[in-house]
């Protein structure tokens, strides 16, 4: 349920809702400040000693001093709702129905050759409580109740007969003067709104260029990383083959090359805008698979999460020897587990050719019968951990990768 009440935050309050940036929050915050102490100055200063100076003008008395108190709790309301950072809401309705009410009375109170005059206050103050109540709404709501106070004024300059031409003369001029400075501070929300807006866009685009600036240097650090790495292992191997030192018919040599086909296809893919980096990677190796004439069957299943690059690397590269070194078929699944991800091989390959790291702690090579069961420590990487299980007997390796996400 939404409050709509005094002491709703931002209801109703066009330039004070959570939707808009937090500069013009705080600029139009202290535009909310300084028109509370306007109209309090004015009630106080200008307002209250003429009322006094009149008061032999009212019947009785204390009527002259009773529709100024009204108007003057109004004004301590605004500012108590301004001090706990509240607004009006839908209560300025009401409250403009209290305020008209009160300049009526007040108007109706005086002499009619006392109207439009130096006791006739509520003509000029009057409009201060539309900044107070309507500003934030908008201009066009701050003229509306101007135009419905002015209205209410020739209505009653008429039931007292005050129509005449000196008087509306008078009438038009202190509404042109005081209306003027009130539509003014009204306007001036507005206009802070949308320059806050401007400067706040301009600094959040100014942010998204350091913050892409400062990824794309991470990101370029982290690929020339990469690929030292890749020389480090890739220019041996094309040395050994122009010098001779390395066969190419060397099925061990093959697939060396092919595994360092796949890291750098992977590394492409990686730069890449992509939804599901890990299955691009997947499916790159299998491009290199397939073109050695391997039979390989791909399928990615699920709503998966995306782990980071770190843990696709590591996934990728714990399947890759199994499905580089299948003979004539193999198959690769991708699937969710719980809140990580699982990468599964098949292939027609020896155990002992389908790894390429030491057993893990707690995964020494077992065997039972003619199957070996091996566990590759994988190890930590950013956001999670990877672990591999490789299964296999003479003919034929089943490899697991997991990829579990940290529990924070």
């Amino acid at each position: 349920m939404t409050s709509t009440g005094p002491g709703a935050p931002g209801s109703g309050a066009a330039g004070l809702t959570p939707e808009r940036p937090f500069l013009a929050l705080a600029l139009l915050r202290n535009l909310r400040v300084a028109r509370s102490v306007i109209v309090v100055v004015i009630l106080l200063g200008l307002v209250l000693p003429n009322v006094v100076a009149g008061l032999s003008l009212y019947q009785p008395t204390w009527t002259g001093l009773a529709w100024f108190l009204g108007l003057f709790l109004v004004a301590v309301t605004d500012s108590i709702l301004v001090a706990r950072r509240r607004t009006w809401g839908n209560a300025r309705w009401p409250a403009a129905a209290v305020v008209f009410a009160l300049s009526v009375w007040a108007t109706a109170l005086l002499p009619p050759a006392a109207l439009v005059g130096p006791a006739h206050q509520t003509l000029g103050a009057i409009g201060w409580f539309g900044v107070l109540l309507f500003a934030d709404s908008g201009v066009v709501a701050l003229l509306g109740f101007l135009g419905v106070h002015v209205a209410l004024t020739l209505v009653q300059l008429g039931i007292a007969d005050r129509l005449d031409l000196p008087t509306l003369v008078d009438l038009a001029v202190v509404v042109a003067i005081s209306g003027g400075f009130q539509v003014a501070v009204g306007a001036a929300g507005a206009a802070l709104d949308r320059v806050a807006a401007a400067a706040t866009e301009a600094a959040r685009r100014q942010a998204a260029t350091v913050t892409a600036e400062e990824v794309a240097r991470q990101l370029h650090d982290d690929r020339e990383e990469r690929y030292g790495r890749l020389r480090d292992s890739v220019l041996p191997l094309l040395r050994g083959v122009g010098d001779g030192s390395l066969s190419p018919a060397d099925p061990r040599v093959q697939r060396r090359a092919a595994l360092e086909s796949a890291r750098l296809r992977r590394l492409f893919a990686e730069g890449s805008d992509v939804h599901d980096p890990l299955a691009v990677e997947l499916g790159s190796l299998v491009d290199v698979v397939e073109q050695r004439g391997t039979e390989v069957r791909f399928s990615a299943t699920g709503q998966r999460p995306v782990p980071p690059p770190s843990a696709c690397r590591a996934l990728v590269e714990a399947v890759a020897p199994a499905l580089l070194a299948a003979r004539h078929s193999a198959r690769l699944t991708l699937s969710a587990t719980g809140t990580g991800v699982l990468v599964g091989v098949v292939a027609d390959v020896a155990a002992t050719d389908a790894v390429t790291g030491e057993p893990g702690p707690s995964g020494e090579i077992g065997e039972i019968g003619e199957i070996t069961i091996r566990e590759i420590d994988t190890g930590e990487t950013a956001g999670g951990e990877v672990s591999t299980v490789v299964v296999g007997a003479e003919q034929q390796t089943w490899v697991e990768a997991r990829w579990t996400p940290s529990a924070s």
